[in-house]
């Protein structure tokens, strides 16, 4: 994807990082169902594995989930020690906005993103992009496509029962 050639309107462009802004933030304080509630219902997360472009109806992910399966996710992480003996501390950090494209309805978006992780003693860091899919609702943005890639994708991961 390329950065679309049409300017993009400055407010377009504070809509969408102060969005994404607090997306993040509710993850960080383990608000998934304010989080869950920003997805369209059509709304898919996307966290692929080995290469970006595969197709995730065709290839294995590492999550592939729509909204109901986002949920069933949550319903298990609120488990607690089912899932993780102890909850993982998270702070996401985010930089580098780009709009790629703003068809009037839908805004695609582009961030660098590191997610750091700490649990116990140890301590992870998650480096990658993340291509959102917002589309303009009367609520506000909803999220149709959260793709989440991460760098090094290709490998093998311990512990990703935090991510959602």
């Amino acid at each position: 994807m390329t950065v679309t050639d049409t300017p993009v309107d400055v407010s377009t462009v504070t809509e969408v990082e102060q969005f994404i802004f607090n997306e993040l933030l509710m993850l960080d304080e383990f608000k998934y169902h304010e989080w869950l509630d920003l997805f369209a219902e059509d709304g898919l997360f996307w966290l692929p594995a080995n290469l970006d472009d595969y197709d995730p109806t065709k290839h294995t992910s590492i999550i592939y989930n729509d909204k109901a399966q986002l949920a069933l996710r949550i319903k298990r992480l609120e488990m607690g020690r089912v899932v993780q003996e102890i909850r993982s501390r998270l702070a996401h950090q985010v930089s580098n906005l780009l709009i790629l494209e703003d068809d009037g309805e839908v805004i695609t978006a582009r961030v660098v993103l590191t997610i750091f992780e700490v649990q116990r003693s140890r301590k992870s860091m998650y480096p990658g992009h993340c291509i959102y899919k917002l589309r303009r609702t009367d609520e506000g943005l909803k999220i149709v496509l959260k793709k989440q890639c991460l760098i090094d994708n290709d490998t093998y991961y311990q512990h990703l029962a935090f991510m959602v």
